[in-house]
């Protein structure tokens, strides 16, 4: 499934969804310039990207949750997507924060901030999953982090034109030394 579709010579375009009854999304943003630059220029990784399993589910999640109705729900496949497009299966907190770090641009203060946010909203999720619910404004906040989470690591593994093995993150993670 595309993310989206668009007439040739038209600057309008429209979400691509195969869903007959859907949550319609609050508004529909425009592309600016810079973003189909950046699309224009990615193609042809992202197209060979589609035939990676961990790759294809992840974008599939992340298109079809906004169109569930409950934030919980799209909290719940939003995380699904990360979880599997970074391929943890063990420490799950504590890795996917590490490894969507690492993948993060910015510096090592930028990083290390975005690491304890992930922790934190990985901490809704569980919630959610266990049961434990959370206030509304929570969820609706956690929804949209998660997300920024997935899209952000799409984005990443199509400007790799790869999505990274856990254990080459996980070497990457222990190859600094203290002095």
């Amino acid at each position: 499934m595309s993310l989206y579709s668009a007439p040739e010579g038209s600057s309008q375009f429209s979400l691509a969804n195969r869903n007959v009854v859907i949550n319609p999304l609050p508004a529909i943003v425009g592309a600016s310039t810079e973003q189909l630059g950046w699309a224009v220029e990615n193609f042809d990784r992202f197209d060979a990207l589609i035939g990676d399993d961990r790759f294809r589910a992840a974008q599939r999640y992340y298109n079809n949750a906004h169109y569930l109705f409950d934030d919980d729900a799209k909290i719940m496949l939003l995380w699904a997507g990360i979880e599997g497009l970074l391929d943890v299966e063990a420490e799950l907190r504590r890795r996917i924060a590490l490894h969507a770090a690492i993948l993060h641009d910015g510096d090592a203060a930028e990083k290390a901030a975005y690491f304890a946010k992930v922790r934190k909203a990985y901490d809704v999720r569980s919630k959610v999953v266990h049961g434990a619910g959370a206030h509304k404004e929570a969820l609706t906040k956690a929804y949209g982090f998660a997300s920024q989470i997935l899209v952000d690591l799409l984005r990443k593994a199509v400007e790799l034109g790869r999505v990274p093995a856990a254990t080459e993150l996980d070497q990457l993670a222990t190859g600094v030394n203290l002095a």
